[in-house]
């Protein structure tokens, strides 16, 4: 009789493992209920009659520690990193903020304020389906029907970003985004529903893993009503939204840190958090290109300013980058510290994203104000021709049309590479046009205008307040077409007179660019703040060196932050080509310091106690701690030094008891 290849039927039964099932365990295959992994054998896999010999230890006050045992406590499937899925998920996260950027233009407060809300209701709402991926997530036909909902809901976040706004609130836009929010908890709620299912034998596991479901579906409820009350009377009543969603947040993590079956140890927490991290940074430079579409409509705009710009706003994204990998290298953090680092990513997240927002936005001013720059030679030269055509002027000839014809051929010079954007702009210049116009040609001739009196002369005030009218309205239009438009902020105005409105408008730009200064330069500096945070919270030693670079990053991110305050005239540093090349010299400045050698020891001598602990935390892994013998060989006598965790380690739910 023929006997079957027994690596045949391997290969048979992982081909059939490999089948997309209905449901899938989340549990560890292969790990008897009864018979754990790691750790001590329980007394039920003996024989009774080996369970009944010897003394009964209860009767000696001994129980089982219910809290950690295997019976009790469900062991999950782990992933060492995010997977594809994940990965998916989270290009679906940046692809949101590309729209939303896209759609909006930061660069006023209630801006910057719709930019923030919005953030953080698409950053908590992948943050909250993230903790369940991380510690439960599977491959099966309903998990990849959940996943199209979720998928859906950040489709349906793209979706309203036109139109929402907390300057101008429409309720449909904002009941919508309370439905998304119910659709999205209700979801993991039924999600969790599956996991109870698969652990509904675990005793330990009901309780935590049913208040994660009543959670969810509480959430969800709680959007719904909050759906039907937004009818644009209370303009404040999306705050509900963050206090249900920092509940959610709090609760959640209340209960991981309780409960082993919800705990984060062991999960790939840290590295799917980073991941968005560098998946946010990729985003940026998209935002940095798409500004660098909107300032050059040919080859002639490729100044040395503006590569110069370019390419700083790059490179701080890219210094960024280096600070925040070199600074995460080594991750591993108990249970308090992990949550800890991973949500204050969020601030992070958000103040980097505004960083990155300013850097696209300084681009595109600078640009603008180089452009004017180009224009005021313009009516230089042509100011040059006028005075070469007035020594030739004899008594026919008319001035004042040859000034209209020379002002019209240098704004139309203009015009031609950067069309306007609205009439008014027309509406103005015909106007500037008309009134040049109306200079008599015998003013030109007077004998009696001197350079002493001409500056006191009526027709010379017009005619110089006309230009400057005419130069105003040309640097609204240019900001128009490239999306600063404040022009947006007067549609429904009621101002009629041309010359008034360009003013508003002007005003209205000159605001816009003193927010865009504040906020990047603020923004970069709370960024390089919070990211020494995180540094802090990831380092295990900590020599008198060490102390110094992180107070120099703390002061560095301080002085970001403050430098708005400091320049009593933001023009002499703001209105050139310097603010992005400023924020990469200091954010570089931190890189090279970070990667100082460390000095000779001063405080801590090399020959002492604790020159030498230092010596041997400084070439061992800093993994876990174990007491080295006085006669140990590898390091100093009676001292605690770095060494591995015990190999005995039990993971139970997501925790790690050793």
């Amino acid at each position: 009789m023929a006997h079957k290849d027994p690596s045949i039927d391997g290969l048979e039964e992982e081909l059939e493992n490999s089948k997309l099932q209905l449901l899938t365990s989340p549990l560890i295959k292969g790990v008897p209920r009864s018979s754990p992994s790691n750790g001590p054998t329980p007394a039920s896999t003996f024989p009774r009659e080996q369970q009944q010999s010897g003394p009964d230890l209860e009767e000696f006050g001994y129980r089982d520690d219910e809290d950690f045992s295997p019976r009790e406590v469900p062991e999950f499937q782990r992933h060492a990193d995010a997977t594809a899925i994940e990965v998916f998920y989270d290009l679906f996260f940046a692809a949101n903020l590309t729209v939303f950027s896209d759609v909006i233009d930061i660069n006023n407060g209630e801006k910057l304020a719709t930019f923030v809300v919005y953030f953080s209701l698409l950053w908590f709402n992948w943050a909250l389906l993230g903790l369940y991926d991380v510690r439960f997530i599977t491959d099966s036909i309903f998990e990849r029907c959940a996943r199209a909902v979720h998928f859906g809901v950040m489709v349906s976040f793209a979706v309203i970003a036109p139109n929402f706004s907390l300057e101008n609130q429409q309720s449909a836009t904002f009941q919508t985004m309370s439905v998304i929010l119910m659709t999205s908890r209700l979801t993991m709620a039924v999600q969790y529903c599956t996991i109870l299912w698969y652990c509904r034998t675990y005793r330990r596991a009901k309780v935590p893993l049913a208040c994660m479901i009543a959670l969810n579906f509480v959430a969800g409820m709680i959007y719904l009503g909050i759906g039907f009350v937004f009818n644009g009377g209370n303009r404040a009543l999306y705050s509900i939204w963050f206090v249900v969603t920092a509940l959610e947040v709090i609760i959640s993590l209340g209960l991981a840190l309780k409960w082993d079956v919800l705990s984060f140890q062991g999960t790939h927490l840290a590295s799917r958090i980073s991941l968005l991290t560098f998946i946010l940074m990729g985003e940026g430079l998209g935002l940095i290109g798409l500004g660098v579409v909107r300032i050059v409509q040919n080859a002639n705009e490729w100044t040395p300013p503006t590569i110069g710009n370019v390419t700083a706003g790059v490179a701080n994204i890219y210094v960024v980058f280096m600070i925040y990998f070199d600074w995460r290298r080594s991750i591993r953090l108990g249970k308090y510290k992990q949550l800890l680092w991973s949500f204050i990513h969020f601030p992070f997240h958000l103040a980097m994203r505004i960083f990155i927002e300013g850097s696209s936005q300084f681009v595109v001013w600078w640009k603008v104000m180089e452009t004017m720059e180009g224009v005021a030679r313009k009516f230089e030269r042509a100011g040059t021709q006028l005075d070469a055509a007035a020594v030739n002027m004899t008594a026919d000839t008319d001035f004042t049309a040859v000034l209209v014809q020379e002002v019209n051929r240098t704004v139309m010079e203009v015009f031609n590479v950067y069309v306007p954007k609205y009439s008014i702009t027309q509406a103005s210049v015909l106007q500037a046009f008309d009134e040049l116009g109306q200079i008599p040609a015998s003013w030109w001739t007077q004998e009696n205008l001197t350079e002493a009196n001409i500056e006191s002369d009526p027709t010379f005030i017009s005619m110089r307040e006309t230009l400057q009218r005419l130069a105003l309205a040309m640097e609204n239009s240019l900001l128009a077409g490239f999306k600063i438009d404040g022009f947006a902020n007067f549609a429904n105005t009621t101002v009629t007179d041309t010359n008034t409105l360009e003013e508003l408008v002007a005003q209205t730009n000159e605001k816009k660019f003193n927010t865009v200064y504040k906020y990047a330069f603020i923004a970069a500096g709370v960024t390089l703040i919070l990211m020494n945070i995180l540094f802090i919270i990831t380092s295990r030693r900590w020599r008198p060196f060490d102390y110094l670079q992180k107070t120099f990053n703390f002061l560095a991110g301080i002085a970001l932050c403050l430098i708005t305050l400091t320049l009593s005239k933001y023009d002499s540093f703001a209105m050139t080509p310097w603010p992005l090349p400023a924020l990469l010299l200091v954010l570089f400045t931190v890189l090279v310091v970070h990667h100082l050698p460390s000095p000779p020891p001063i405080l801590f001598g090399k020959n002492g106690k604790a020159g030498r602990k230092q010596e041997w935390e400084a070439v061992h892994m800093v993994v876990g701690e174990k007491k080295v013998s006085g006669d140990a060989s590898d390091g100093p006598a009676g001292v605690t030094t770095p060494g591995f965790q015990e190999t005995d380690t039990l993971y139970r739910g997501a925790g790690v008891h050793s």
